[in-house]
């Protein structure tokens, strides 16, 4: 699996994610974005709502019927019941298991030190493991830039 690190340095998750959504959702692929709580989850529903007036990102919460059927599901649980390629992590909340998904994306805000800290444990973590990791800087226009690449197996 691979596991990108989104560093956050120029705009706001609540920018950030919806763009990286609209990619995935172009590209055919499945998300859950995981939330560590109700309010972020209904907090990233506001977003994907409101963030472009001009289109729409299909999207529910596990609170929605038809979960199965999202393309973009926001939920407390890493269950992916809408068949999610992609599994979005905020915050540094970890779940405890994140097989399943064929790509992680973990966003952390880059103004923030403890959650920076944080990151780089999760990062150290990753190393051990079997996944490839790749590091996303933001740059001065939101956009991304690769800055690291590791590759699995611990190399």
């Amino acid at each position: 699996m691979e596991v990108s690190f989104y560093h956050l340095l120029t705009q706001d998750v609540s920018i950030a994610l919806p763009r990286l959504l609209a990619k995935a959702y172009a590209a055919a692929k499945r998300v859950l974005v995981f939330s560590r709580d109700e309010n972020q989850m209904r907090e990233v529903d506001e977003w994907l709502w409101t963030y472009d007036k001009a289109s729409f990102l299909p999207h529910g919460t596990d609170r929605n019927k038809f979960l199965e059927s999202q393309p973009i599901l926001i939920s407390c649980s890493v269950d992916p019941v809408n068949q999610a390629d992609i599994l979005v992590i905020l915050d540094g909340y970890m779940p405890a298991d994140i097989s399943g998904f064929s790509r992680c994306l973990y966003m952390f805000d880059g103004r923030d030190e403890p959650v920076v800290e944080q990151a780089r444990e999760h990062w150290k973590q990753f190393t051990t493991s079997d996944h490839q990791l790749v590091y996303w800087k933001q740059d001065a226009r939101g956009g991304w830039q690769k800055a690291h690449e590791r590759g699995s197996g611990g190399q």
